[in-house]
């Protein structure tokens, strides 16, 4: 009985704490089916949950030290080890507040297992295991080192090797370069990827200093292998200066440069840095010709304006940078037709009554005095009456040349007949030098773009002042021999004859002067110079050397050498310190001359106007030169030099080929040369310049 009652009590004692039931009408909320209790004697206690490990939590791959450090999803203190086998035992390690471990044992695999424990409540984290390689093994040393010779100033030479080896494997190279092997102070060891080829840049390199390039492999655990240099290597010393710039050609909106290759001290030029700038006022800021990379000796600048005076400078580069050249001032060429650009356009400063031209190819329409209109196929000639000051232009390019005949003699006469080439836009300029050595009086026609002055000079005594129009024509006459030189303010054209109104010797058109050119003295060549201190070097084709010490106002007389007479001798280049002309003198058969040509003007295709006795050409460069005769056939002709003289000029000639007959090369020359019979639009015997384009 009395545990009955105990029961009933206790059930009664439940009754009364658990509160009215769920429909009792006296519920204070009656909107809300379940009411929360909030009060602090009510709430649930949360759950504790353990520490879980953040970090390391994954194998770690090979290294010769790993520094591991330890994270946890609470506050934590932990218990660590690592031995060479799995399952690591913890039970009989402490905690501590250390969260991190360098771990740097000998090579090998190695597992570490890390346990945390909550601070707070004391709770454990599992047990992680992680599997650690440690590799204090360094890779081996590459083989068979090589370098090759393309360094310059800002690059080393690239570099191959054999790969090494490693117990892991190699991760990549580096490169260093020094004054001593193993050195580095030149450019740091450089990561260059896992190739076993490479090359440093963008460094700062002198002439004159042995460098070294070293290599060392590195492995996927930071370990460096032993070092590996190359043999000593320095860059190249600088070429000489360009001392030949000059101008080939103007536009009103461009101008073309040209300049011949200097000595390039051992090592071959890979490149011309070309500077410009603005000539007035003095002291502008050069401007760089982002041009692309070639050993080309000419380069055209545009976007200039009309009449505008540009100076230019051009630095050779074979691994190292020249010295500026000679600084050429050159102006653009006034808003005249005679110099627009894309057109081919010759002028009859020479007097010619009947000239002949030749088309290079099938259908170029050619306009005389932008009127009249000529259509040629390649190789077909076309002559016509021609008149003093007649221009000739086409989009194609074109040949043409005539006859002036002075006297009552008749066609037969070679003194009385000049095969008169038409004038060339790139033969304009503003000073002329020139020769007068027989038959005067000599006569020289000028024509003015511009207005201008135009002055006549014997050394330094003026003989002749004119000013001129635009568009006028005027005749200088000098009665006797000497080396003179014509000055003008303004762009002009020269052409000159000898022998006044009675013959017609020596005709030749005037080329500007400059400090290196070539020809071929057909028995001789006469040189002058508008300077008293000009030291001329002579180059025959021969590897024959003299030099000339020459004087304004007069002329020096100098043989060709080989076989004379007819443009058989060897070429002539000459290189002074002061600008110059020449031209050939008596060859042998009738009263002819032609100028010597500024190797900036060398160009690489040339076409004839007439049947030939003969044709020679001189050039700097080695090459050989196709020969097309109209009907479409080719051969070869080499230009060819003996000796072994570095400025030696090279030299090719041939003979009796037709009308129409094309000459080209992939080198740049010049040709001259002398047409067969006397026709109403050519003079017999006449060695003639041809001009050309490239």
């Amino acid at each position: 009985m009395r545990s009955l009652f105990l029961i009933l009590l206790l059930q009664a004692f439940i009754v009364s704490c658990a509160g009215p039931s769920n429909d009792d009408s006296t519920n204070e909320n009656p909107n809300t089916e379940n009411p929360v209790d909030n009060s602090p004697g009510n709430s649930e206690p949360q759950p504790i949950i353990a520490p879980e490990i953040i970090s390391p939590i994954s194998d770690l791959g090979p290294a010769s030290t790993h520094n591991l450090s330890f994270q946890c999803s609470s506050s934590c203190e932990y218990r660590f080890s690592y031995q060479s086998t799995a399952n690591i035992d913890l039970s009989a390690l402490n905690y501590a507040a250390t969260n991190s471990y360098e771990l740097s044992p000998a090579t090998g695999t190695y597992y570490f297992a890390i346990q945390a424990r909550d601070t707070n409540n004391q709770l454990e984290s599992s047990i992680i295991e992680i599997q650690i390689e440690i590799d204090k093994d360094a890779p081996s040393s590459v083989s068979n080192l090589s370098i090759d010779s393309e360094q310059t100033e800002t690059r080393s030479p690239s570099a191959s090797w054999d790969l090494a080896t490693d117990n892991t494997s190699i991760s990549h190279y580096e490169l260093s370069v020094g004054t001593s092997p193993g050195g580095a102070e030149i450019q740091s060891y450089t990561n260059i990827g896992n190739s076993n080829t490479g090359f440093l840049s963008q460094l700062q390199l002198e002439d004159a200093i042995d460098y070294y390039l070293n290599v060392r492999a590195v492995d996927i655990a930071g370990n460096q292998g032993p070092v590996i240099s190359s043999s000593a290597w320095n860059i190249p010393g600088a070429p000489y200066p360009v001392d030949s710039l000059a101008l080939r050609k103007i536009s009103q909106t461009e101008i073309e440069i040209g300049w011949s290759a200097p000595n390039n001290n051992g090592i071959a030029i890979t490149d011309y840095y070309i500077d410009y700038r603005l000539a007035e006022p003095a002291g502008n800021n050069w401007t760089s010709l982002n041009d692309a990379v070639s050993t080309d000796t000419t380069a055209k600048i545009s976007g200039f304006s009309p009449s505008t005076k540009y100076q230019f400078q051009v630095r050779a580069y074979n691994g190292t940078s020249s010295l500026g050249s000679n600084v050429l001032e050159a102006e653009t060429a006034p808003e005249d037709p005679f110099f627009e650009p894309n057109y081919f356009k010759a002028m009859n400063l020479g007097g010619a009554s009947k000239s002949i031209l030749v088309a290079w190819e099938d259908s170029t329409e050619i306009f005389l005095n932008d009127a009249t209109s000529i259509v040629l196929n390649a190789a077909e000639t076309y002559e016509f009456d021609s008149n003093l000051g007649d221009v000739l232009k086409s989009e194609k390019f074109f040949f043409v040349s005539g006859r002036l005949t002075n006297g009552s003699a008749g066609n037969n006469d070679v003194s009385r007949n000049a095969n008169i080439v038409w004038s060339s836009p790139d033969w304009a300029g503003k000073d002329f030098l020139f020769t007068g050595t027989r038959n005067a009086d000599h006569r020289v026609s000028v024509y003015s773009f511009e207005d201008s002055s135009v002055e006549l000079f014997d050394g330094d005594s003026l003989i002749e002042q004119i000013n001129l129009n635009a568009g006028d024509f005027h005749q200088f006459s000098i009665s006797y021999h000497g080396g003179f030189q014509i000055k003008s303010d303004k762009l002009i054209l020269a052409y000159m004859y000898s022998g006044g109104d009675e013959y017609a010797i020596d005709p030749k058109p005037l080329l500007p002067a400059s400090f290196d050119i070539l020809g071929i003295p057909s028995r001789s060549v006469k040189i002058t110079t508008s300077s008293n201190t000009a030291t001329a070097n002579l180059y025959h084709s021969d590897s024959f050397t003299s030099q000339l010490q020459l004087a304004a106002g007069s002329e020096k007389s100098v043989n060709g050498r080989g076989v004379i007479g007819l443009y058989k001798e060897n070429a002539l280049r000459i290189r002074s310190t002061e600008e110059l002309v020449a031209n050939s003198n008596a060859d042998a058969n009738g009263y002819c001359s032609a100028p010597f040509v500024p190797t900036s003007l060398l160009k690489k295709k040339f076409i004839v106007n007439a049947k030939i006795d003969f044709i020679a050409f001189a050039s700097l460069q080695a090459g050989d030169i196709t020969v097309e005769l109209p009907d479409g056939s080719t051969s070869l002709i080499p230009l060819e030099r003996t000796g072994d003289e570095a400025f030696a000029p090279f030299k090719a000639r041939t003979s009796g080929v037709p009308a129409g007959t094309k000459f080209y090369s992939s080198t740049r020359f010049q040709a001259w040369y002398q047409a067969n019979g006397n026709t109403d639009s050519i003079a017999d015997d006449d060695e003639t310049i041809l001009f050309g384009f490239d």
